[in-house]
């Protein structure tokens, strides 16, 4: 049967990728500056997913301080949201390196706990990773997989779960093939702004329903709607 237009939930932005300087120190967006900046551009839910790589090691001495100063910082983005009015979720841009070259991939449902309970993410490979993903619910998307300017290319479609379109100002999206490439494996798609700079706060990134106010519920709802719609450059809806 047909919904009505009058019961179909209104959907809100949210952007799937962002970086603060707390931890991302290629960032120059402190996580203060993040919360005032999207609910300035009308935007309540923001997915913060800051860089976890093999690197923060060499500041914080081990995996378990680095997964505590990850935390940190969102606890300190939290907290800003809540005062701006929005809604900041615990994401995570985890890196890996191997013989296949230089991955990153974005976890969608991971949460705090997790990351304590697990600390040594960017120690696995991919395979490993996607299994750990999977075995809580966490969904896996690698960012840029035709980021060329950086080597990147797309990972292996069988341990991950979609791919993204990402929308850095600095480099080609390569919207056309992220669709091909997920087209062709059965992946899910993401976009995001990938936040390193405040000009790029509200610019892009997904409609999800209001009700997605938690990062279960962000999950839940990407593994349910593996194309959502999606914004560019503020004002631009795109349906995939």
């Amino acid at each position: 049967m047909k919904i009505p237009s009058a019961q179909k939930p209104n959907l809100v932005k949210l952007d799937t990728h962002t970086h603060t300087a707390g931890i991302s120190l290629c960032s120059n967006v402190s996580a203060n500056l993040l919360a005032r900046s999207y609910s300035a551009h009308g935007i309540n839910t923001v997915l913060l997913t800051n860089h976890y790589t093999s690197r923060g090691i060499y500041s914080c001495g081990n995996y378990d301080a680095l997964a505590a100063n990850f935390c940190e910082e969102f606890v300190i983005a939290k907290r800003a949201g809540k005062l701006a009015g929005v809604c900041v979720l615990f994401g995570a841009e985890v890196a890996l390196t191997s013989h296949y070259g230089y991955k990153e991939f974005l976890l969608f449902g991971i949460t705090p706990a997790f990351l304590r309970a697990y600390p040594n993410l960017c120690a696995l490979t991919q395979s490993e990773l996607y299994t750990l993903c999977c075995d809580h619910q966490i969904l896996m998307y690698q960012a840029h997989p035709y980021r060329a300017e950086h080597g990147q290319s797309p990972a292996d479609p069988e341990f991950m779960d979609g791919v993204e379109i990402n929308r850095h100002p600095r480099f080609d999206d390569r919207m056309d093939k992220v669709i091909e490439f997920a087209d062709r494996h059965g992946l899910g798609i993401s976009c995001g702004s990938d936040l390193h700079s405040i000009t790029q706060a509200g610019s892009d990134g997904i409609f999800v329903p209001p009700s997605v106010t938690t990062e279960k519920a962000l999950a839940n709802y990407l593994r349910k709607t593996k194309r959502p719609s999606i914004f560019l450059d503020y004002k631009k809806k795109v349906q995939l």
